[in-house]
């Protein structure tokens, strides 16, 4: 069988193909960009939470580990972990980590926040310690990395919707006015 070869000029995409192929790119990027945005600003969002409470798991260690409190404290865009001076003093004796949150995100809890645990592990309670810390974006969704239970030290994450705290999987069902309880708020 003859193979026979093709005209010049002949092969390749017409210029109407490869403008219907571009035009078919750019409606499907219209519709996968702010999809991939919104689950990028999720994500960083959350990352800082799960920072921030590990921050709060590596206080309680220490403070078992050491036999002396540690606290993670609040210091202006940061979350800082940091080893206390004695049993009744809970000023920093010398910081072991911090957490500094990606753009679009903040620390929401007031500076000075202090969540402290004392050498048994248990969250320690009294004037002007927490028991969270509260982080937020700039669309308005807001989480806490929250100590549960006082005597065991369990930090759960929780995020802010229709005026309560929920944990990952307790959301009620409930459609709201601004659409899924679970939705996230972006702009």
């Amino acid at each position: 069988m003859k193979r026979r070869s093709p005209v010049p000029g002949q092969a390749g995409f017409t210029m109407i193909e490869t403008l219907i192929l571009m035009s078919f790119i750019l409606l499907l990027a219209t519709f996968i960009f702010p999809a991939i945005q919104k689950s990028m600003r999720r994500v960083r969002i959350e990352s800082c939470n799960q920072q921030v409470a590990t921050l709060m798991h590596q206080a309680r260690f220490e403070a078992i580990k050491r036999g002396r409190p540690a606290f993670v404290e609040v210091v202006g865009v940061r979350a800082v972990l940091a080893r206390a001076v004695s049993n009744d003093d809970l000023s920093r004796d010398k910081v072991l980590a911090e957490v500094t949150c990606p753009r679009d995100v903040s620390i929401d809890s007031p500076p000075g926040t202090k969540v402290a645990f004392d050498p048994n592990g248990a969250n320690r309670s009294g004037v002007g310690l927490a028991e969270e810390i509260r982080v937020a974006d700039t669309q308005g969704n807001r989480m806490r990395a929250r100590v549960s239970m006082r005597a065991t030290g369990r930090i759960e994450l929780e995020k802010l919707q229709a005026g309560g705290w929920y944990a990952n999987g307790d959301v009620p069902d409930y459609d709201g006015p601004g659409g899924k309880l679970g939705a996230w708020r972006f702009q």
